[in-house]
């Protein structure tokens, strides 16, 4: 300040030629920078700087290569022509960037030592569109990051309710939800782990999901999910009988002998997927390697109980064949894929086997083997023999008869080994309600001390008959003694020991005409004895018949005798007479 209350001005801006105060740094006009003498100005931010200074000490530009202002001297530069120890003071009439007045001291820049003020080049209006487009890119940037975040978050959340449901063993629900989870972090294997254990909680072969989980699984090789499918779905067999008795479906045999000539064995199938079917054979795998188709074919499903038969013997001539294991073998028919194997050894012992020689309606005749029987028949008779070459024993036979409506009757008989021992079977058919509608009847043989099984024999019986007997409702009994040259004397009663003489009269018949007739005749023991007789007609009408009932323990009863008369051709009965028999 001077003496006025005027700051002083001891400098002129470089720039706008303004005075600026002292220790300002910059104009206050032009905002020019100032220098204190020091003979040198920032060249960044035009600030003076120290002698020596390294460094501006208001913005920190480096100052190590800034020339000295040569023109610069303590502060202020003197104008021309002005003394060197008068100082300008403005007055107030004066303006501050009027011209000093005549003899009057200022300062003023060095001649050379500033140029002439910089023309500022007019500021351009910047557009506003680059800022527009930068926040819409910004705001379209934040919308879209907002958008994948609140996807993830969703996502997350669902993946951690997926493992949730997982964890608490809802498989079903953890599988839907990582399937629509995709590609998810590790979905996919979550996904296969919640099939995987739905499966192994629910080994159900009827479960369809499970099914079609467990198939996806095994496709792509997942862990066990190929032993788990084979466990649920693979198919099983089980051998459930395996002996010589056709009709015995729970035994199981360790071994039979090669000399067996009936050969019976069944199994049981599980699995299988839902509704699949499993088309399969059976072969015998012999001791010496050979393979005999074993006589089932078809197609097998779970539940299934086959059977199978083999109805010759195993070898054509068994002591020259070699016991040893015998293969029951069961193979996929359509790709021959082994499936199971069963074994049973084939033994060198010839066990007592019974050999079915004859099955008729004839006594005399020992050879015709029929292969069914009416009904209607009054009897029919089976012939067999107890063969075994290591002995030639009597063996008693438990002879079990099965008839077509499911009853069954026993007897016991004693008979030999050899071949020339055969034991006769016969069995009246009529006036018996268990043949009163067609089926099967079967005759099985065992050992009576062991229960071994020997052989069975079993025949059709039919409805059919083979007509009507011309002599049907023709027939009376005319007499019935135990003299044969009595045809007249009807006797009431006859013993045991003596041999009974019946006579028949037939209406219409023709003298010399021959008749063939059963004889079926029921002691009181209930024994029936069968003969087959042919008879002539008489002159008088009269056929005589004659049957000797002394036979032995069978008769050695009292009661009544029944003796009946069948049309050997027609079945049809003619007649029949009851008599008491007494000691």
């Amino acid at each position: 300040m001077n003496e006025t209350g005027i700051p002083a001005m001891g400098r002129i801006c470089p720039n706008c030629g303004s005075p600026v105060e002292d220790g300002f740094a910059f104009c206050s006009v032009c905002g020019a920078g100032m220098r204190n003498g020091t003979g040198r100005i920032c060249p960044n931010c035009g600030s003076q700087i120290k002698s020596g200074a390294a460094f501006c000490g208001v913005c920190g530009a480096d100052m190590r290569n800034a020339a000295e202002d040569p023109a610069a001297d303590n502060g202020n530069a003197q104008v021309s022509g002005a003394p060197a120890d008068q100082n300008y003071t403005p007055t107030p009439e004066q303006p501050l960037n009027s011209a000093p007045v005549q003899g009057q001291q200022y300062y003023a820049p060095a001649q050379g030592q500033y140029g002439a003020p910089a023309e500022q080049p007019p500021k351009k209006k910047k557009s506003k569109l680059p800022w527009i487009i930068g926040g819409a890119v910004l705001l379209v940037a934040i919308a879209v990051g907002l958008i994948f975040g609140l996807k993830y978050l969703k996502l997350n959340n669902r993946y951690t309710e997926a493992e949730e449901f997982l964890e608490a063993g809802e498989y079903s629900k953890a599988y839907e939800e990582f399937t629509d989870l995709g590609d998810y972090k590790d979905s996919a294997e979550k996904a296969k782990e919640s099939m995987y254990g739905y499966a192994n909680s629910n080994k159900d072969r009827e479960n369809i999901k499970t099914f079609v989980y467990l198939t996806k699984l095994k496709d792509s090789g997942y862990k066990d999910s190929e032993e788990l499918y084979s466990e649920i779905f693979g198919w099983k067999f089980e051998l459930t009988c395996c002996n010589t008795d056709e009709d015995d479906e729970t035994t199981l045999e360790e071994s039979v002998s090669k000399y067996s000539e009936f050969f019976h064995w069944s199994f049981s199938v599980e699995g299988g997927a839902p509704d699949e079917k499993l088309d399969i054979r059976t072969e015998y795998v012999y001791p010496d390697g050979t393979v005999e188709e074993g006589g089932f074919a078809g197609g097998a499903e779970d539940g299934d109980n086959w059977t199978v038969d083999k109805n010759d013997p195993f070898f054509e001539d068994p002591d020259e064949a070699e016991g040893g294991t015998l293969k029951l073998r069961l193979v996929n028919n359509d790709t021959d894929e082994e499936l199971c194997v069963f074994e049973i050894e084939l033994t060198n012992e010839m066990k007592p086997r019974a050999v079915f020689l004859f099955c008729n309606d004839d006594i005399k005749d020992e050879t015709t083997m029929f292969t069914s029987v009416s009904r209607y028949a009054p009897y029919f008779q089976v012939g067999y023999m107890i063969e075994n070459k290591a002995s030639d024993e009597e063996i008693d036979v438990k002879e079990c008869m099965v008839y077509p409506d499911g009853s069954t009757d026993e007897y016991t008989r004693s008979t030999k080994y050899n071949e020339e021992e055969r034991s006769q079977w016969m069995f009246g058919l009529v006036n018996n309600s268990r043949f009163d509608e067609p089926g099967t009847f079967t005759l099985k043989l065992y050992n009576d001390k062991t229960d071994e099984f020997l052989g069975s024999f079993s025949i059709e019986v039919t409805d059919e008959k083979p007509g009507t007997s011309k002599y049907l409702d023709k027939v009376t009994v005319a007499y019935a003694n135990s003299d044969f040259n009595d045809f007249k004397t009807q006797k009431e009663s006859l013993s045991y020991k003596d041999t009974v003489h019946v006579g028949i009269l037939i209406e219409g018949a023709v003298p010399g005409e021959k008749i063939e007739y059963y004889l079926i005749a029921v002691p009181p023991n209930g024994f029936k004895v069968n003969i087959i007789q042919e008879g002539v007609i008489k002159e008088d009408g009269t056929c005589s018949i004659g049957l000797n009932v002394d036979r032995g323990d069978f008769t050695q009863e009292k009661g009544k005798l029944i003796m009946m008369v069948y049309d050997r051709n027609t079945y049809d009965y003619l007649g029949g007479i009851a008599v008491d028999i007494t000691e």
